[in-house]
């Protein structure tokens, strides 16, 4: 019985978690950035919603996504300075 009830409830919570769209959040955050005048910091936050990308200048600092890079102004700089003829 306590069993039934249990599988009962978790199906019904998996049903529940499965009809509600995931929306993929990527947050980047430099970790020595500055603070930018909206209580931001410095970084990107990337939200893919309805379909349609969209980003936000500044990060919170307790913004949650599915991916959070964290790094340093010095480390994006030399990122951004990587050669790569394959970006994929």
């Amino acid at each position: 019985m306590v069993v039934d009830v249990c599988s009962q409830a978790a199906r019904q919570q998996i049903k529940r978690m499965s009809e509600q769209p995931k929306i993929p959040q990527e947050t980047e955050r430099y970790t020595d950035g500055i603070e930018l005048d909206s209580g931001l910091v410095q970084g990107i936050r990337f939200d893919i919603s309805a379909g349609k990308p969209s980003f936000r200048i500044g990060a919170r600092l307790d913004d949650a996504a599915d991916v959070t890079v964290l790094l340093t102004a010095a480390a994006a700089r030399k990122l951004n300075l990587l050669y790569s003829s394959d970006p994929a």
